[in-house]
């Protein structure tokens, strides 16, 4: 039987899914899928929940680990579902943060927008607020920002899975010229702008092009789309052992539901960091037995 939690007026339920059920909308990461996979290699739980769509079963958070889960023969995932129509369930995107070890910050800047031109990408001056008008109202596919001026960048189509896709040729080509890029959420990263970063902006995803996407077939780019809950359930640590599929539906759901009424929910306020991940949501943690 599921397992509802009700904190914060929020409705999420816990539960057990076939992992083929899922389906996921940004990309997979070869290199983050290896690194994941040898980390559930080596532990005996599956700690936090998928967040997927309640009715479509669009993964909103989790996509490597329903890939990791897939190479490793599980059968089952704990998943919290939710109802993606909930206004309050917000999508936010990961602004690109880019740095050139021991490169002036002027070159850094002449290369980027090189970079830019020979993609043939056309940018045009802009301010700060302009850019942030243009990315929601989908006018431009990104925009750059440094600590002196900002640029909105233009490709020919301005769809949002071409957008992102741009966006993921620029970000591919800055590391191959040797530049760090790091993810940053929207304040953060505007924050960091100085003499060693150039930020890359982007538009916003919309959620009914993350169902339209997912149950198309299709994917975004990695890190397209960042969601945020009133509440966010973590720590769960289910026996990875009860999700390879042994045992038939109705035990491991009362196995599951058993699992989780013993554990005492504990609240983390939003900014904390959990795992080694920075959440804007509050998260609710199962810690230790009642």
């Amino acid at each position: 039987m599921p397992f509802e939690v009700k904190e914060l007026g929020f409705w999420c339920r816990l539960e057990v899914l076939p992992v083929d059920e899922l389906h996921i909308h940004e990309e997979i990461v070869p290199e983050l899928l290896e690194r994941l996979l040898n980390d559930m290699r080596s532990s005996s739980f599956f700690k936090d929940p998928i967040i997927a769509d309640v009715k479509t079963r669009v993964v909103l958070d989790g996509m490597h680990r329903v890939a990791a889960s897939r190479e490793l023969g599980l059968r089952y995932l704990p998943v919290c579902s939710v109802d993606y129509g909930d206004p309050r369930i917000k999508i936010g995107c990961w602004y690109r943060v880019a740095r050139g070890k021991g490169v002036k910050f002027e070159d850094m800047t002449k290369l980027f927008r090189l970079i830019l031109v020979l993609l043939g990408l056309e940018t045009r001056p802009s301010s700060f607020d302009e850019a942030k008008l243009a990315l929601g109202e989908r006018s431009a596919t990104a925009a750059l920002l440094t600590a002196k001026e900002c640029y909105l960048i233009y490709a020919k189509s301005t769809g949002i899975h071409e957008s992102y896709s741009w966006i993921n040729r620029v970000e591919r080509v800055l590391r191959e010229e040797g530049f760090g890029v790091s993810y940053e959420m929207e304040e953060d990263a505007v924050k960091t702008v100085d003499h060693d970063a150039v930020v890359m902006m982007v538009p916003c995803v919309r959620k009914n092009e993350v169902t339209e996407v997912a149950l198309s077939g299709k994917v975004f780019a990695h890190k397209t789309t960042r969601h945020i809950l009133p509440a966010r359930p973590v720590g769960l640590d289910v026996p990875i052992e009860w999700l390879r599929g042994s045992k038939d539906m109705k035990e491991l759901d009362r196995m599951f539901a058993g699992h989780l009424s013993k554990r005492k929910i504990n609240h983390l306020p939003p900014g904390s960091t959990f795992g080694g991940r920075k959440y804007d949501e509050e998260l609710l943690m199962f810690g230790g037995s009642i």
